[in-house]
């Protein structure tokens, strides 16, 4: 009797999943448009956004490719003013973590966020993760002997390095990982003492791996392993090696508290969350969040372990911008 108690409940809880689907969808046809703010490229926001139109011919995406520091000055506008043009945003965690202490992103129940481990959604349910650039030292094979390859952060203020590193400098986020790793003590030492190994400062982790493949320097104190992996398919000289835990600078994707197309807005944001999209952007060599949707290649993620920077953070993400600046380049 038990086991036709619990059949039964399983099939009305997939009967009323499959029609609350189906009435999302309808919603969302009715609506007929879905506006998506992002700091994604341009090239793969229309690739993911002509995939979900392919499953939904009925809706129309418009969407606004911008930097994180513009996204976040074009929301906190339109919130001033009482207007919202986006319906979903994708921005890193930190401005995602703003957004909602500013009101401005909206919880939603998004059945697919059950499928994420606890650190890459916001506990809430505010937003969900997208897809992750991992930070990795990057170098340049033939200027790294592999018994050379810095196995950890300390290897970094080997004398041998002095004057020979590249870094973004303008990439707070990993300074921030690294207190919260390997604790605010330690971390701050390790830090005093990377800049006075007399850092080459560039902006930009596709100028960085670039300026490595070319030869301007060895390596550089942190890259992205897939932007690393892009490089060496080209046939660039280019190694990478993960420091565990390795920092994820955590992109996610939610909804807005007023949305315009609010069906819509679900339909997009499940979509971004599920298998089929992370599958999407794992084939544009991005890293997927969603654990059951291998990396492409599954090295960027096989075996490693990663970190995300904790939700409070951004509360005081100004000082730790200041400290940043002051710490590692003087300022």
């Amino acid at each position: 009797m038990a086991a036709w108690i619990l059949f039964l409940i399983l099939g009305l809880s997939g009967g009323w999943a499959e029609a609350a689907s189906q009435q999302l969808i309808k919603g969302a046809e009715q609506e007929g448009k879905v506006v998506y703010y992002t700091t994604m490229s341009v090239q793969e926001t229309d690739r993911i956004l002509r995939e979900f139109k392919k499953k939904y011919p009925q809706i129309t995406t418009e969407s606004f490719r911008i930097t994180k520091e513009r996204l976040l000055t074009r929301l906190l506008a339109e919130d001033s003013a009482n207007r919202t043009g986006a319906d979903v945003v994708s921005v890193n965690d930190m401005v995602m973590e703003l957004l909602r202490l500013r009101g401005i992103l909206g919880k939603y129940d998004n059945p697919e966020a059950a499928a994420y481990g606890a650190g890459f959604k916001e506990r809430s349910g505010y937003w969900t993760g997208l897809y992750g650039p991992t930070a990795v030292i990057v170098y340049n094979s033939k200027m790294v002997k592999p018994e050379d390859v810095p196995r950890t952060y300390d290897d970094l203020l080997q004398p041998r390095w002095k004057g020979k590193m590249g870094m973004d400098g303008s990439k707070w986020e990993w300074f921030a990982a690294q207190l919260q790793i390997m604790g605010q003590e330690k971390g701050m030492a390790f830090m005093k003492k990377l800049a006075s190994q007399d850092l080459q400062f560039r902006t930009g982790i596709t100028l960085l791996t670039q300026l490595t493949a070319a030869g301007e320097f060895p390596l550089i104190v942190y890259g992205y392993a897939h932007s690393a992996e892009e490089f060496l398919s080209r046939g660039a000289p280019i190694g990478w090696t993960p420091i565990q835990p390795i920092f994820m600078n955590l992109v996610g994707v939610g909804l807005t508290a007023k949305a315009p197309h609010p069906n819509a807005a679900r339909l997009l944001g499940e979509f971004l969350t599920s298998r089929e999209g992370q599958s999407i952007i794992s084939s544009m060599h991005r890293v997927p969040v969603r654990p059951n949707v291998p990396a492409d290649p599954p090295r960027l993620t096989q075996g490693l372990n990663f970190f995300a920077l904790k939700p409070e953070t951004a509360e005081n993400y100004l000082e730790l911008e200041k400290l940043f600046f002051k710490t590692i380049r003087g300022k």
